[in-house]
């Protein structure tokens, strides 16, 4: 497995988490700016859980989630379930090296086609210049159109 399929991935991975929460951060309601993972990623299956990401803004990833670690997850807890957290960890330890990264990737594709209308907007807000951030984008809907995932609107 190269670099660039785990960089892809984790792209696809941010935006997926972003639109599983519909473009809003789950704290706080207000639009987005990160995905970040609610428990540390030493292996790829957390790596790319969807249920270890969590939408925030950019206030709430900085000032919370990394100031302190444990109030955020009992934060998520609250949020998600007292067992959300416990059900991540024996998952974890069950499935530490179970990935197929092809299985991955298409439940992360199929994810974001889920809201593409929502990633569209999300993208307009933004105005965002950054080539590399266009590209990427780019290359998504080529990848969602060769794939057959694209709705009927979108064609």
């Amino acid at each position: 497995m190269n670099r660039s399929t785990i960089n892809w991935l984790e792209f696809l991975w941010h935006v997926a988490v972003k639109a599983r929460a519909n473009f809003k951060s789950e704290l706080s309601g207000i639009t987005c700016e990160v995905s970040h993972h609610i428990l540390h990623k030493p292996n790829l299956w957390l790596r790319f859980s969807l249920d270890n990401g969590i939408a925030l803004t950019n206030w709430e990833h900085e000032y919370m989630a990394h100031k302190d670690e444990k109030a955020f997850q009992e934060k998520v807890k609250f949020l998600r379930g007292e067992h959300s957290l416990v059900k991540l960890d024996m998952d974890f330890r069950w499935k530490r090296e179970l990935i197929n990264l092809d299985k991955t990737y298409e439940i992360l594709i199929e994810e974001i086609c889920k809201k593409l209308p929502e990633l569209d907007k999300w993208i307009e807000e933004r105005d965002i210049k950054s080539p590399d951030f266009k590209s990427k984008y780019k290359r998504l809907y080529n990848e969602i159109r060769t794939r057959d995932f694209m709705p009927s609107s979108y064609s």
